[in-house]
C-alpha cells in the first residue's frame, strides 16, 4: 500500500489513502524507465575516430615522397558525452621523426638516411579527454618513404583541350615564365623531362589567347613557389590548297578569228580553308591572253591570271599558249 500523506475527500482524518491498482501500475512504469534512463546513461559507447596523420621537423636533405600513411582509425571508448567532446577536439596524431628515427630525440643533427620506415604508433600521443580509453589504434605502424630533396628547374609545356574555331588551327603555345623551379623526390625527376600545364580550353577560337594556366602537379609530389603561369596560343587560319581544272583561257582585244591552242589550263591556289567555301570564288578567275595590236599571225604567248582575293597562285598549267589570229 502506498501512502498519498493526504486526504480522501469526505473521509476522516485519520484514515488512510490508498492507491488504486490502474494509479500502481502507471507509477510502476514511471519507476522503472527512469532505472533505464539512469542504467543506459552510466554505460560506455565504443566509436572509431580517423585521426589524420602530421609530420614534424623534416630532416634537411630529405623529403617526404607520396608513399605514407595519411591517417590512423583509433577505437575509443567513454561516456556518450565524453565521446561528443572528443569527436570536437578534431584530434592530430604527430610523427616526431627525430624522436622516433634517433637516440637523441632533441639532436636535430641527427643523421637520418633515405629510406622507407614502419613507426609504431605511440597511443599516449593522442591527446583525449579524461576517462577517454583508447582500445586499439590500427595500423599499428605509420610508414613513410624519405628520399633525397632535389631542386630543379624544368620547362612548361602547355597541354590544350577544345578545338578552334572551323577553319582555324593551333600555330603555336609558349609560357610565361618558360620554366618552373620545382622542389621534391629525387625520383620524381627521373620520371619526367617538363612539367604540364592543366589543359587549357580553346574551343571556338579564332584569334590569339592569352590566359592564366595551373601547373599540373597536385598529383605528382611537386611543390613550387608559382603554380601559376601565363599561357600564350597563337590561333590562324588553316591553310589549303585547291586544284582547278579545265578553266577556259579568253582573249581581250581580239579580232574577229582567233584559235587558242591549247584552250584550257589548271592552276592551283592555295589560301585559308574559309576562302574556298565562300560562295562565288569559283567564279572570280579570270584567266585571259591579251591580243590588242597584234596583226594576223602564230604567236606564243602567256596567260594573265586574275585569282579571288586573299588566293594565292601556286602553279599554273601550261605556261604559254599558241594563239593563231587569221
Amino acid at each position: 500500500m502506498i501512502l498519498l500523506g493526504r486526504h480522501r475527500f469526505g473521509a476522516s482524518p485519520g484514515d488512510e489513502l490508498t492507491v488504486d491498482l490502474p494509479m500502481k501500475f502507471l507509477l510502476f512504469i514511471i519507476f522503472t524507465l527512469s532505472l533505464l534512463v539512469v542504467g543506459c546513461a552510466s554505460e560506455p559507447v565504443e566509436t572509431d575516430l580517423l585521426v589524420p596523420v602530421k609530420f614534424a621537423d623534416m630532416p634537411a636533405g630529405l623529403i617526404q615522397t607520396d608513399f605514407y600513411t595519411r591517417s590512423i582509425e583509433v577505437r575509443v571508448r567513454g561516456s556518450l558525452d565524453q565521446i561528443h567532446r572528443v569527436e570536437a577536439l578534431n584530434l592530430t596524431y604527430l610523427v616526431d621523426l627525430y624522436a622516433d628515427l634517433t637516440s637523441d630525440p632533441v639532436d636535430a643533427t641527427a643523421f637520418i638516411p633515405p629510406a622507407f620506415y614502419a613507426i609504431p604508433v605511440i597511443k599516449e600521443r593522442l591527446a583525449t579527454p579524461p576517462g577517454i580509453e583508447i582500445i586499439h589504434v590500427k595500423p599499428a605502424y605509420i610508414t613513410v618513404e624519405l628520399e633525397r630533396k632535389e631542386i630543379r628547374s624544368l620547362p612548361v609545356t602547355v597541354v590544350l583541350t577544345g578545338e578552334p574555331a572551323m577553319g582555324y588551327e593551333v600555330a603555336h603555345t609558349k609560357s610565361e615564365p618558360i620554366t618552373v623551379v620545382l622542389t621534391g623526390p629525387e625520383s620524381l625527376f627521373r620520371k619526367i623531362t617538363s612539367i604540364q600545364t592543366k589543359p587549357v580550353d580553346i574551343t571556338g577560337a579564332d584569334a590569339d589567347l592569352k590566359k592564366m594556366g595551373s601547373l599540373d602537379i597536385d598529383a605528382l609530389g611537386f611543390s613550387t613557389a608559382a603554380s601559376l603561369v601565363t599561357v600564350m596560343v597563337a590561333i590562324q587560319e588553316k591553310i589549303t590548297t585547291h586544284t582547278y581544272g579545265a578553266i577556259p583561257v579568253t582573249t581581250r582585244n581580239s579580232p574577229p578569228s582567233v584559235q587558242i591552242s591549247p584552250p584550257e589550263m589548271q592552276i592551283i591556289l592555295k589560301g585559308p580553308v574559309n576562302r574556298f567555301k565562300d560562295k562565288g570564288v569559283d567564279g572570280d578567275f579570270q584567266v585571259y591572253i591579251d591580243l590588242k595590236d597584234l596583226p594576223a599571225g602564230v604567236y606564243v604567248r602567256p596567260a594573265v591570271i586574275n585569282v579571288p582575293v586573299g588566293l594565292m597562285l601556286v602553279d599554273a598549267k601550261p605556261e604559254n599558249f599558241t594563239v593563231t589570229i587569221k
